[in-house]
């Protein structure tokens, strides 16, 4: 549309100068620009047609402006062939009068365009700015208008003036009303309404102050700049103002808005106030004119304010709804829409406060890990949502489902009278949850290890009473699951002992930490190859228990397991071990020590300063990367990339690392190959196996460790009947009673140093110490 503008340009630069110039325009040039207007409408209409389907609704209202400035266009040419342009009776008037009537049909056309999809707020803002002006027309131009015609009653051509007059005002108001309600303004919007006014003041001139030069002027050079000023707009038109997206509803009022509401409100009282004052008195008719309008726009303002109110409403109930949704969201577990550990732990507080017995229930599931290694981790979030559901039914109303941890899940009863009550919705849980369920596609079963307790608050605070509750009954799960699993268990006081006494030992041994209690045995590793000579030792930690004497592993290891201080003791027996391994080496001729074996707990793998600590403690001790074997067990980094990075970068580093225990769990043969290891350790439940088959299943296990490229070591090597059985399954090296216990490492000093066979004492000469257990 570059030529239209152009054409538009070039008339506004003409009309003014030629105006100042020489006085009237010549009929050629007047009709040649007005025409050149017409066709930039109709261009822009026709564009509007072809374009997409959402402009094509504002063609038709700018097919209506066009054909409005047609008539107007016509009615010039009826004056110019009659040459009567001084007075408006003449036949032109009869195509004047009908253009306003496309005009306003085209410009609300327009207008409803502009408020597609913004609401009734900008249809009713825009009808108190159009209603406004039409009273503001009203009062100080065809009322004046139409009071001086009706004093000459033998000029009725100035009753036509008057309508035209009425019509201006009508286009003046919706020109602006399209302004009001339009999205985004543009600068041809602007202007075109701009010649409306330029016509409306044209016209008062003409009807006020007579015909006469150089208002005859005027009045042609405004019809001419208004045509092309509503051409420019339609050059610029872009499907009613509608780019892209729809603009947003405008409910809510600004500052601006209630003040442009409230001069609205009361303009209507100042006309009135002004007609009725008027010099003479005013006229009945426009009085009675200006109170109905001011009805109208009262209306119109008091139906802005309840949309605005009703917008408020509306919003505040959605700030609400957001505020619950978000609360919800922070206090709930997000798969299964639970409450969260802290949810939990506040509603059981809140329970017992009240007063009265409260049972709390803990469920551990049995053999969720299972699926999510078999099924894949979306298989065991269908399995958490599903049991959360089930679980959910099994409750009455007022007691709370909560999930603490990953596949743990706690019920607060409220309203319960004994244990009994407490047992029988555990079994109604126990029972819900072994029904099997769906999940990936596949028919999964699990159930849960259920820890029951009853409680109450009495004089204790009610969140260290919810605390409290909480880890009893978690004691309780515990009992569950060792017991086979898939049943209930109460805590009572028999269990309450034995967590007191585990408490007693967690607090000693964390003094034990501090105050260097603990020791470390070594258990030599023989090379069954090299005739017996010592390869290597395992690290086993021992507790020097003021009281107790030399205390075995499995008499604070679980305890220290169940807690994070297992991963204070795993550092205390890396720095340990490879400070011995270290100081060995020293002493050693040539530097060469045997190696040392140092086990990782589940926990302290998972700890995201594990690989740290490894570092710290080989930095610290100048100890050798490659003396050293960190044992883990084969299910510890299956399902946990984190600690297979960890283990990875060690290796990098260059530490060993051994699958401690193999054959005690469920990883298959074939998933060696993926597993960052280089010793593989067999565990010593198929090293005494006299079953049918054993002899080939060891063998099996020793050959898969060698096709992947690692060590193969026996554990459990007792009598020379095992010495035989693993050497003819062809493993690398083995420990065992057969050869020594563990022992101090002052025991180990005088043989390390001599690389033959091995000088250690025998099962019936060595310390009466218990069978090597791990830290983890």
């Amino acid at each position: 549309m570059r030529w239209s503008w152009a054409l538009l340009l070039s008339g506004c630069a003409v009309v003014p100068a030629f105006v100042v110039a020489t006085g009237p325009l010549p009929a050629v040039l007047y009709f040649g620009l007005c025409a050149t207007g017409l066709v930039v409408m109709a261009s822009c209409a026709r564009r509007l047609v072809r374009g997409p389907r959402d402009e094509r609704g504002a063609a038709t209202g700018w097919w209506c402006t066009t054909a409005g400035f047609a008539l107007w266009f016509v009615g010039d040419g009826v004056t110019a062939v009659q040459g009567t342009a001084a007075d408006p009776s003449t036949p032109a008037a009869v195509p004047y009068l009908l253009g306003y009537l496309p005009l306003v049909a085209g410009l609300l056309l327009l207008a409803g365009r502009e408020t597609a999809g913004r609401g009734r707020a900008a249809v009713l803002e825009g009808g108190v700015v159009s209603a406004s002006l039409a009273l503001l027309g009203l009062v100080w131009a065809v009322g004046p208008a139409f009071s001086a015609a009706g004093s000459e009653v033998d000029r009725p051509g100035q009753l036509v003036g008057v309508a035209y007059l009425a019509g201006d005002v009508a286009l003046v108001a919706l020109a602006v009303h399209v302004l009001a309600v339009s999205a985004r303004r543009t600068t041809a919007q602007v202007v075109a309404t701009c010649g409306f006014v330029v016509v409306l003041v044209c016209d008062a001139s003409w009807l006020l102050v007579g015909a006469s030069p150089p208002f005859q002027w005027v009045l042609g050079s405004g019809v001419l700049l208004c045509n092309h000023a509503w051409a420019a707009a339609a050059a610029s038109a872009r499907g009613g103002g509608q780019d892209g997206a729809p603009p947003a509803p405008r409910h809510h009022l600004s500052r601006r808005r209630l003040v442009l509401l409230a001069v609205a409100a009361c303009l209507p009282t100042a006309l009135l106030w002004t007609v009725v004052t008027r010099p003479g008195g005013g006229s009945g008719w426009l009085a009675g004119a200006v109170a109905a309008g001011g009805v109208l726009v009262c209306l119109l303002v008091v139906s802005r304010l309840a949309v605005a109110l009703t917008a408020l409403r509306t919003s505040t109930r959605d700030l609400q709804d957001a505020h619950r949704h978000l609360e919800h969201r922070a206090t709930h577990d997000v798969l299964t829409g639970l409450a969260d550990r802290a949810r939990t732990r506040a509603h059981l507080a809140a329970a017992l406060a009240r007063g009265g017995p409260v049972g709390v229930l803990f469920c551990d599931l049995d053999g969720f890990k299972a699926v999510n290694d078999t099924h894949g981790h979306a298989a065991g979030d269908a399995v958490l949502r599903t049991t959360a559901d089930r679980m959910l039914t099994c409750v009455r109303e007022g007691d709370l489902v909560g999930r603490v941890g990953g596949d743990e899940l706690v019920v607060v009863l409220t309203g319960v009278h004994d244990a009994a009550d407490v047992l029988v919705t555990a079994e109604r849980v126990l029972t819900a949850l072994r029904r099997p369920l769906l999940a990936a596609g596949a028919e999964v079963a699990v159930s849960a290890s259920i820890g029951a307790v009853l409680g109450s608050a009495e004089d204790v605070d009610g969140d260290a009473a919810a605390g409290v509750l909480l880890r009893e009954a978690d004691e309780a799960a515990y009992r569950a699951k060792s017991l086979g699993r898939d049943r209930a268990v109460l805590f009572d006081d028999a269990l309450r002992s034995e967590a007191a006494e585990r408490a007693a030992v967690e607090a000693e041994l964390r003094t034990a930490l501090d105050e260097d209690q603990l020791v470390l045995h070594f258990q030599p590793v023989v090379d069954l190859a090299g005739d017996g000579r010592v390869d290597g030792v395992e690290a086993l930690v021992r507790w020097q228990r003021p009281g107790g004497g030399l205390v075995g592993p499995e008499a604070f290891v679980p305890v220290a397991e169940r807690s994070d201080l297992v991963c204070e003791l795993g550092r205390w027996v890396l720095r340990e071990a490879l400070r011995q391994q270290a100081a060995w080496a020293r002493s050693a001729p040539g530097g060469r020590a045997p190696g040392v074996g140092v086990n990782i707990a589940p926990r302290h793998l998972a700890q995201p300063s594990f690989l740290d600590d490894v570092l710290a403690a080989l930095a610290e001790h100048g100890t050798d990367p490659g003396s050293v074997v960190l044992e883990i067990t084969e299910t510890q980094v299956l399902n946990d990339p984190a600690a297979l990075e960890a283990l990875r970068r060690l290796r990098e580093a260059g530490l060993r690392v051994a699958i401690d225990d193999f054959g005690t769990g469920y990883t298959s043969v074939g998933q060696l190959r993926h597993l960052p290891c280089d010793v593989l350790k067999i565990d010593r439940s198929l090293v005494v196996a006299t079953d049918p088959g054993t002899a080939a299943l060891l063998a099996l296990v020793v050959t898969a460790g060698h096709a992947f490229g690692m060590t193969v070591l026996a554990e459990g090597v007792e009598t020379p009947a095992h010495e035989a059985a693993v050497r003819a399954a062809g493993a690398d090296y083995a420990q065992g009673w057969l050869w020594s216990r563990a022992v101090p490492a002052a025991e180990l000093d005088a043989v390390l140093g001599v690389p033959a066979a091995p000088a250690v004492p025998s099962p019936r000469c060595g310390p009466d110490l218990p069978v090597a257990a791990s830290t983890g």
